[in-house]
């Protein structure tokens, strides 16, 4: 695959405030929708930045970021470039030692993750896309 074509994306997530809202609603056990509501956080989120190469591996900066990884796949796969090769780097400003908290931080970094491959790609996800990718790389999603 020729990479010289696709230049680095970027892409950006603000975090949240937690669950305002969130399991099943509905009139009854038999008549439910599972929801989820949070409330935006506009002074933290992540950016990502994907430079991709023709090494067909994915490498995370920092290491370790194994949902936006899983990400990363889904959004290659999803656009028709599985074997898509490159660099995800990962910044934030959230807290120091603040995974845990409830702020969303592994979606923020999911949805950026899907920004910054798509524009990579000179293209973009719609909400709903995005929503899916984040489910299925974190098995839930804020």
């Amino acid at each position: 695959m020729n990479v010289t074509a696709i230049r680095t994306g970027t892409g950006y997530s603000k975090a949240h405030f937690g669950e305002v809202i969130q399991g099943p609603i509905g009139e009854d056990e038999n008549n439910y929708r599972i929801g989820l509501q949070t409330l935006v956080c506009n002074k933290f989120g992540t950016t990502a930045t994907f430079t991709p190469d023709d090494s067909n591996e994915i490498k995370t900066n920092p290491p370790g970021k194994n949902k936006s990884l899983k990400a990363a796949k889904i959004a290659l796969r999803e656009l028709g470039y599985p074997l898509l090769g490159g660099t995800l780097t990962l910044t934030n400003n959230f807290p120091p030692n603040s995974d845990g908290w409830g702020m969303g931080s592994s979606s923020a970094d999911c949805l950026a993750t899907a920004d910054a491959i798509a524009d990579a790609l000179g293209t973009q996800f719609t909400s709903i896309q995005k929503a899916r990718i984040a489910f299925e790389a974190e098995g839930a999603t804020d």
